[in-house]
């Protein structure tokens, strides 16, 4: 089984596409990724896409397309014995890791999760925070809480939004290399592709702007490009891991 740290370090690009929206055809899909395959190292998959099409059909996509990472963004928020249950949904579906809240905290939650994924060979990635105004409010107020949560579990990646860059750098600062830091971008708050990975991150996770763009792979390559030329013209103040990219 493909391990996520393999997946996104020995890969040449950064980039991880989400796939969310529950009005996405499954052929519409599995097309996008067997022309992106070639250079998009991992693919996120959302609830609401998961929910609509169904364990089988999701797995009918992810085993004809052997190679890629694939994490079941579940974002997990439950006691541990309900969590430990998706997870082995997650398994059987042909995902390679799962994701919870790290807001959940250890006793009674994660420590439970922790531990199935772990006799499942299926990693566990936590999310931090969100980008919404509700979270900056809320979950970003317990970040010290979240970074022992981080340290006591060691999960194999964690979700930062990109839109906070001082968060990334904070954890990337804390955690050095031991953990995967995937930082989610929104086309709409005017970030350029690169700028979470100069910042910390080690890849950069994109939805609509390659979904819901004309040319979906064109536009994928052109946000790989981006990326580079972001983070070669920023290289002096950029995170020494991203270097591997330019």
């Amino acid at each position: 089984m493909p391990d996520i740290i393999t997946a996104i370090r020995s890969s040449h690009t950064r980039l991880v596409l989400s796939v969310d929206s529950p009005r996405l055809d499954p052929a519409f899909v599995y097309d996008i990724m067997e022309r992106t395959a070639e250079f998009i190292p991992a693919y996120k998959f959302g609830l609401p896409f998961l929910v609509r099409q169904g364990s089988r059909t999701v797995r009918s996509i992810l085993e004809r397309l052997e190679g890629p990472y694939y994490i079941a963004d579940l974002k997990l928020a439950d006691i541990g014995d309900i969590m430990a249950w998706a997870a082995e949904v997650a398994k059987h579906s042909g995902f390679h890791g799962v994701t919870a809240h790290a807001a959940v905290g250890i006793e009674g939650g994660l420590d439970k999760l922790a531990d199935v994924s772990e006799e499942i060979s299926l990693d566990l990635i936590l999310h931090v925070t969100l980008s919404n105004s509700g979270a900056r409010e809320t979950l970003s107020a317990l970040i010290p809480k979240l970074k022992q949560v981080v340290n006591a579990l060691r999960p194999s990646a964690i979700f930062i939004p990109g839109s906070m860059p001082d968060v990334i750098r904070d954890f990337r600062s804390t955690f050095g290399n031991s953990v995967i830091i995937l930082a989610p971008v929104s086309v709409v708050g005017g970030m350029n592709p690169g700028e979470a990975l100069c910042a910390g991150a080690d890849a950069e996770v994109y939805g609509r702007a390659i979904i819901n763009s004309p040319d979906p792979a064109t536009s994928a390559r052109r946000i790989v490009d981006a990326q580079t030329r972001y983070v070669r013209d920023n290289m002096s103040r950029c995170w020494e891991g991203v270097v591997g990219i330019v």
